[in-house]
């Protein structure tokens, strides 16, 4: 009986340590978990998201702007309506023809001469001021504004709600004419930002220059609800401040704290609002806890077994992403310069030879200004697939930042040159992408050195850029060596 009852005593001892330990973890991991879960989403989660939507945005709008300011400056338009707006058919057909190509919710022009409503299907109305639905014409001419983003009903579409883009059309005299321009589908806009709460649990909506909500997945918050209702008025005064950087707030919500963040587009003078309520991004912490408690002790050496291995996986991983460029592929800067102390240190040991080449695209802005950073970005995803193809196992290829590119060549600087030559010349036959037909190839200016035993890497990298800039001076395709 003694052995037994000391057994059961050792067994309950064990077990009540275990329990309590396991209990004091749980409590433990929860506060390390709620501190994490709010650092990692004040500093990382909702400004990532923030800025991921404003590119998505920003690209989503540009089209529509861009076709309105071809309407406004169309000679077509400007000719017909300087003319007299005859034939009434000839603007239809136009507006219906930006319509089915671009598949805009709506298009339509209004005269300043004639005020008539002229819309891809037909002409819509005369406007006037005393009309309710026409205010937004004479408000955007008396604004003296080129270009703005109205939301209002569309009288064409059975008064569904409408993101407008209106565009000034002006004579060659600079007098206004007439506004012009295209309209994109509220519901449509609202499902986009619908996506994000699903899929990342965060509230994204735009507000205007004076705070107003112009686009919310609660179509019914639309141009009825300020920022200043929903969070604060000091929040929604610092939001609008913020032009030059984006913003970050903390505020109390109804059920707690709320975390903001903002960014403002200057081309539609409109902000970009991610929220998150505390509440709710704690429930998986409390959640865990909840569970962590109710595992017990039986599952101790089988959560750490799997949580070590969980570990090391992610930060083999993590380790490997440090050294990637995400959007080529390529070794980034963190990774050359690895390789390159690794180069030096058998350099001084008298190992073998090395040279370093700084490589930059030849009208990359060019390219980005004309068909976007779309497609500057297919560019650099494609040099980088199409360098695995034509380097050398032994040589290394580096996004440095942007367009520019450093290249860890074996062997002295004539070695490099005929490398570096012959990618620059496989660039230049090789269509990196087709836009709208148009096939797109680039060329390099570079500047390359042989390292020395003295040298570092940043010495190594001023001599090879001094060169590659005076190459890019001299518009030469040659590759120039830095002494």
């Amino acid at each position: 009986m003694s052995l037994a009852s000391d057994r059961i005593k050792l067994v309950a001892a064990l077990c009540g340590i275990m329990l309590t330990g396991f209990i004091l973890l749980g409590v433990v991991n929860y506060n390390v978990s709620q501190r994490y879960i709010r650092d990692e989403l004040v500093n990382s989660s909702l400004p990532l998201l923030r800025d991921t939507i404003y590119s998505e945005i920003h690209a989503d709008l540009m089209q529509p702007i861009h076709v309105a300011s071809v309407m406004a400056n169309d000679t077509f338009l400007r000719d017909w309506v300087l003319e007299g707006e005859k034939d009434s058919t000839r603007v239809i057909r136009y507006l219906q023809r930006i319509h089915e190509e671009y598949g805009f919710f709506s298009s339509f022009f209004v005269s300043t001469a004639s005020s008539r409503y002229y819309h891809f299907e037909n002409v819509l109305k005369d406007v006037h001021p005393d009309d309710a639905h026409d205010v937004w014409f004479y408000d955007f001419l008396a604004s003296g504004l080129t270009m703005r983003l109205d939301v209002d009903t569309n009288e064409a579409a059975g008064n569904e709600l409408t993101v407008f883009i209106n565009y000034r059309v002006r004579d060659t005299a600079s007098r206004t004419i007439g506004v012009t321009g295209v309209g994109l589908r509220m519901a449509t806009l609202a499902r986009l930002f619908s996506d994000y709460k699903r899929l990342h649990g965060k509230t994204v909506f735009m507000v205007d220059g004076k705070g107003t909500v112009q686009v919310h997945p609660d179509v019914s918050l639309v141009r009825g609800t300020s920022l200043a209702s929903m969070a604060s008025p000091e929040v929604s005064a610092g939001v609008l401040a913020a032009k030059d950087t984006p913003a970050d707030f903390e505020f109390k919500g109804k059920d707690g704290g709320v975390y903001l963040t903002s960014r403002y587009i200057p081309e539609i003078d409109w902000y970009i609002v991610v929220q998150q309520a505390e509440f709710d991004v704690m429930a998986s912490a409390r959640d865990n806890f909840i569970r962590t408690v109710a595992a017990g002790a039986v599952v101790t050496l089988a959560v750490l077994l799997v949580s070590v291995m969980t570990v090391n996986r992610y930060q083999r991983r993590l380790e490997s992403v440090t050294l990637v460029d995400s959007l080529t592929g390529l070794p980034n800067r963190r990774a050359l310069e690895q390789r390159f102390n690794m180069q030096y240190s058998l350099l001084s040991r008298g190992g073998e030879v090395f040279s370093l080449a700084v490589l930059d695209l030849n009208d990359f802005k060019v390219i980005n200004d004309t068909y976007g950073h779309i497609v500057g970005d297919r560019i650099l995803q494609e040099l980088g697939r199409l360098s695995g193809e034509i380097l050398r196992k032994t040589d290394m290829l580096a996004r440095w930042g942007g367009d520019e590119f450093m290249l860890l060549v074996m062997g002295g600087a004539a070695s490099a040159n005929n490398v570096v030559h012959r990618f620059n010349e496989r660039l230049a036959q090789t269509p990196l992408v087709e836009v709208n037909g148009e096939s797109l190839c680039i060329r390099m200016s570079c500047g390359l050195t042989t390292v020395l035993p003295s040298d570092s890497l940043d010495t190594a990298y001023l001599r090879a850029d001094k060169a590659m800039y005076d190459a890019k001076r001299e518009q030469t395709l040659e590759c120039r060596i830095g002494d």
